[in-house]
């Protein structure tokens, strides 16, 4: 060990012959501290950047729906985190860090039916990675959980503001940095307007193989490639269950859907016509649930396409 030592402050004197003593010793015994370092420390954060908001600022007023920017009203120190690799067979441990941060941003003045969209930086925001909790601004409302455990009891309330809560962000997909923030806002206006007269609504389209299941089903290409087949909005929701949250927010006295069910004809005489369910495609393999409609299975006979054919080959009636 101790010929090992010496070579490394050998080494490190190599390229330092030239320069004082003072910096050819610290050359030397950072050397020879590597060799007993245990673990190395990746980049780390002394602070992060918030985005501007400005004391005093007019507060948007919204009706109907809009898309607005919002100011940050309250922030918390950011979190770190840090994750140990290596270190296998005596060698030193690689300890690399990341970052959150819970935030809230304030909307708008006046009591919403909720928020839609939300963009970051630009780019439309998966909600199902990034969870949004959303105060609706009413007079009445209480301070949000999370400010009022770091704040105490001097946790405001933000009553008569609508806002919403970041919690525990991660913040490298970002920049390291709070990104610029816009939302898709609802308000309906007034008490008596026509989206609280509506009792009853039919839901469409009943087509899709999927698109009434309420959870989300994924289509398996190949091994580690798969997509949602029920899934097309920026909540990470079943379709299904968005397009019910979002008829709650916009309907709030519906009491009653129906559900609007279409199967497939094979002939266009309505004597010769026989109404059944068909798949869009007779290989299509499915997670964690596969099609299925009392009983009957996906086929290659149950395909859209093959009830066509069918009707096509159909003999044609004769004549009276």
């Amino acid at each position: 060990m101790a010929q090992l030592v010496v070579t490394a402050g050998q080494a490190a004197l190599k390229g330092v012959q030239h320069v004082g003593p003072a910096v050819a010793r610290l050359a030397a015994d950072t050397a020879v501290d590597a060799l007993f370092r245990t673990r190395k420390d990746g980049p780390r954060l002394a602070e992060i950047e918030v985005q501007t908001s400005t004391d005093g600022a007019p507060m948007a007023r919204v009706w109907g729906r809009a898309r607005i920017t919002g100011q940050v009203i309250w922030a918390a120190r950011f979190a770190e985190h840090f994750e140990d690799t290596g270190g296998g067979k005596g060698g030193p441990t690689q300890r690399d860090y990341h970052y959150t941060l819970s935030f809230a941003v304030g909307l708008c003045e006046g009591e919403i039916s909720g928020i839609g969209r939300i963009w970051a930086n630009g780019s439309l925001l998966d909600q199902s990675l990034y969870p949004v909790r959303v105060h609706a601004g009413g007079e009445d409302q209480a301070p949000d959980a999370l400010i009022q455990a770091l704040e105490g009891e001097t946790a405001p309330a933000f009553r008569g503001t609508a806002y919403v809560v970041m919690e525990d962000w991660p913040l490298e997909v970002f920049g390291h940095r709070i990104p610029n923030l816009s939302f898709e806002i609802f308000r309906q206006a007034g008490t008596g307007g026509l989206e609280r007269q509506v009792p009853g609504v039919n839901l469409i389209p009943g087509t899709g193989e999927f698109a009434y299941s309420d959870s989300v089903v994924m289509r398996v290409f190949g091994e580690g490639e798969e997509v949602a087949e029920n899934v097309h909005n920026g909540r990470g929701l079943p379709d299904f269950m968005a397009a019910l949250d979002d008829l709650e927010r916009d309907l709030p006295n519906c009491r009653s859907v129906q559900l609007v069910v279409a199967w497939f004809g094979d002939d266009l005489r309505c004597g010769q016509c026989t109404i059944r369910p068909c798949v869009e495609t007779a290989d299509k393999a499915t997670r964690p649930t596969d099609w299925s409609v009392a009983g009957l299975e996906r086929t290659p006979g149950r395909t859209r396409s093959a009830r066509r054919r069918s009707a096509a080959r159909s003999p044609a009636t004769p004549p009276a």
